[in-house]
C-alpha cells in the first residue's frame, strides 16, 4: 500500500481550521489509517520573500507526497537532506542543493520515498529580489552560471550540490528545536536561517566543486532526443517532467542533468524557448488572434504569454505582429 500526501489538499485542511495557531505557519499532517506512519509537512513564512520548509516523516509503506503547481515565480531554494536520501532529486543525507530558476509555470510534481525511511528534509526559499537585497547585488562573488540566471529575464534553471558542513549541521538542528513562541519563534528562525544562507553562500568561496557533466550513453542521447521531440510536439499541453522520464523509459532526475549536458538548457527552458520561436512565426504569418496564440504554445492566460513574451524579446506580441524588431 502506499500512501499519498497532497500539498494543495493539506492547504484547504489548513485553511478550513477555526482556530489556526499562527497566520504564518500552517502544517499538514500525514493520514495513516493503519496508523503505522506518521509525519507532517510544515511552511513558515519568515518575512517577505523568505519561507521555510520542514518535511519529517517516520514511514511504514511507501509515501508520495505531491506538490501543487505554481503560477509564474524565480526562486531560490537550498535544501538539506537531514535524515533518508532524497532520491527524487538525488541529494543523499548529508548533502544539499542550491537551485536557482525562473519558470512561466510550474506543473505538479512528486516527492517519492520508501518504506522503512526516515525522512527529514528542510528547505529555504528565496525570491530573488529578496536574495539580491541580501548579497547587496554582488553578483560578482557568486559562480557565472548562478549570477547569470539570478541576472536573467529569461526561463532558466541552475543546480549544485554540496556537503552539508558540521557547522551546518548544528544551525538545522537549532532551526528544527527552535524553543521559542510567536514573534519571537519568527526572528530567531529568520535569523538562523540566515546563517545558514551565509554558510552555503561560503562555500563557494572555498572553491566548492559545480556537479560533474554526466556521461552519456549512446542510449540515454537517444532518450533524451525522443524526450526533446515529444516535449515540443505538446505545446498545449507539455507532458511533467516525471511523465516525460517515463515515456522515454528514464529516471527524471537523469532527463534533467541529461538535458543541460546535451541541450545546454533546461526540459523548461527547452519548452520555453520553442513556445516563443512559434509564437513570433504564428504572430508574423498567421491571422490568428493573440489569445489563439497564447492557447496554441500552452498559454490559458493571454496576459501571461504577453508578459513572457516581452520578457523575452522586449516587445510585446501586438509590436511583434505590427512588425517591430525584436530585442
Amino acid at each position: 500500500m502506499t500512501l499519498f500526501l497532497s500539498e494543495t489538499e493539506l492547504y484547504q485542511e489548513f485553511l478550513q481550521q477555526p482556530d489556526k495557531p499562527n497566520s504564518d505557519t500552517w502544517t499538514g499532517y500525514l493520514n495513516d489509517p493503519r496508523q503505522l506512519s506518521q509525519g507532517y509537512r510544515q511552511y513558515i513564512d519568515l518575512c517577505s520573500g523568505l519561507d521555510l520548509q520542514i518535511d519529517d516523516y517516520i514511514l511504514d509503506q511507501d509515501l508520495v507526497v505531491e506538490n501543487a503547481a505554481t503560477p509564474p515565480e524565480n526562486c531560490l531554494e537550498l535544501s538539506f537532506s537531514v535524515w533518508g536520501d532524497n532520491r527524487t532529486e538525488g541529494v543523499a543525507q548529508g548533502q544539499n542543493f542550491l537551485q536557482a530558476y525562473i519558470c512561466d509555470q510550474t506543473p505538479e510534481g512528486f516527492f517519492a520515498w520508501k518504506a522503512g525511511d526516515r525522512v527529514l528534509k528542510l528547505d529555504i526559499h528565496m525570491e530573488f529580489e529578496f536574495f539580491a537585497t541580501l548579497i547587496n547585488a554582488q553578483y560578482d562573488q557568486l559562480p557565472l552560471e548562478l549570477a547569470r540566471v539570478l541576472q536573467s529575464n529569461q526561463i532558466d534553471q541552475y543546480w549544485q550540490i554540496a556537503k552539508t558542513t558540521a557547522t551546518m549541521q548544528a544551525i538545522v538542528h537549532q532551526i528544527l528545536t527552535c524553543p521559542f513562541e510567536g514573534a519571537v519563534r519568527r526572528l530567531y528562525l529568520e535569523a538562523k536561517v540566515l546563517e545558514l544562507i551565509a554558510l552555503r553562500l561560503q562555500q563557494f568561496q572555498d572553491d566548492a566543486p559545480d556537479l560533474p557533466i554526466p556521461y552519456l550513453s549512446p542510449t540515454q542521447i537517444e532518450q533524451l532526443h525522443r524526450a526533446r521531440k515529444l516535449l515540443l510536439s505538446q505545446l498545449e499541453n507539455p507532458p511533467s517532467i516525471l511523465e516525460l522520464a517515463r515515456q522515454v523509459g528514464m529516471n527524471h532526475n537523469r532527463l534533467k542533468q541529461g538535458f543541460r549536458a546535451l541541450f545546454g538548457t533546461t526540459v523548461f527552458g527547452c519548452m520555453f524557448e520553442h513556445r516563443m520561436q512559434v509564437a513570433v512565426d504564428l504572430l508574423r504569418n498567421n491571422t490568428l488572434t493573440i489569445a489563439n496564440v497564447a492557447n496554441t504554445v500552452g498559454y490559458a492566460n493571454a496576459a501571461k504569454f504577453s508578459s513572457a513574451f516581452k520578457r523575452k524579446y522586449g516587445i510585446t506580441p501586438s509590436a511583434c505582429r505590427a512588425g517591430q524588431k525584436l530585442l
